[in-house]
């Protein structure tokens, strides 16, 4: 490999057996821009015979191993992108999904989110969620992101402080467990006006049916629901005992007990919420409505 031409045939060799041949060829793409420091179109713009350095042709070389291995793509380039910006992943921090993109505008759309001041992000993994939501509502004076894992929480760190030098904006990382806090006594916080989380929802049961590439490398700890929890409307309980204001509308991920609903019983983030009506906490589904 000492081409663009043969190090895209030897992509193709490792990674069609993990992906199909059209992914495999953009993972290649991906792989050279960020190898050559090149965009999309300066990299069309090359001829397949351009010759690669020793230390770039290294480099590929232990990308493809580690995908060959399972190691997801964004893993190995060390970032991932998240509602437009750009973000550190590593292993030990759940990779963003688009589906939490989706959680993220629709609580742009909500017009209450607009005049938020202070927000909270349960469980904020890399801190896609609180990073989105503080640079996009200009009117948040506090941002707190909660955060128990001990891997997770540098890297949320780090997006956090990437975000402060880029913008000026803050978010301040608690690391704590949210189920503990029932445990202390500490005096209630303020009203918060937005309460926002992603939290791990599948069922230990699942786990066969997931792919090995999300199985063995992406932190268990924010995948599989603990199984104390029956599900994760627990996780906003916790919050309200704990004398949190809850808004009057909160993104959840949930499974609509509606047989003929279009998602068809499957988890989906964004297309639930929870809405307090007359005190009393309502799941409405985006989908049926039910």
């Amino acid at each position: 490999m000492d081409t663009i031409r043969s190090f895209e045939q030897e992509a193709l060799e490792c990674l069609t057996a993990l992906y199909e041949p059209s992914e495999a060829r953009e993972i290649a793409r991906q792989l050279l821009e960020e190898v050559r420091g090149c965009t999309r179109t300066q990299l069309l713009l090359l001829s397949k015979d351009t010759l690669l350095s020793r230390a770039e042709c290294a480099r590929l070389e232990r990308m493809l191993h580690d995908l060959s291995a399972g190691t997801p793509l964004q893993y190995v380039l060390g970032y991932a992108y998240f509602a437009g910006y750009r973000l550190t992943v590593a292993p030990g921090v759940l990779i963003p999904r688009p589906e939490t993109e989706e959680l993220i505008e629709l609580i742009l759309q909500h017009p209450e989110s607009r005049a938020s001041q202070r927000l909270l992000d349960v469980g904020t993994g890399s801190g896609c969620i609180a990073y989105a939501l503080t640079a996009a509502l200009p009117e948040v004076k506090q941002s707190v992101a909660l955060e128990v894992s001990s891997e997770a929480a540098p890297i949320a760190k780090a997006n956090f402080e990437a975000l402060r030098k880029s913008t000026g904006r803050e978010v301040y990382l608690w690391k704590h467990d949210l189920f503990a806090l029932l445990e202390e006594h500490t005096p209630p916080t303020p009203p918060l006006d937005l309460i926002v989380s992603n939290p791990p929802y599948i069922h230990p049961e699942e786990a066969e049916e997931m792919t090995p590439q999300v199985l063995l490398h992406e932190p268990h700890l924010a995948l599989f629901a603990p199984e104390a929890v029956v599900n994760t409307i627990d996780h906003f309980k916790v919050i309200n005992k704990r004398r949190l204001t809850l808004p009057d509308e909160i993104a959840e991920v949930f499974r609509c007990p509606n047989t003929n609903c279009a998602s068809h019983g499957e988890p989906v983030k964004s297309r639930f919420y929870v809405r307090k009506q007359s005190g009393q906490t309502k799941l409405k589904c985006h989908y049926c409505e039910k």
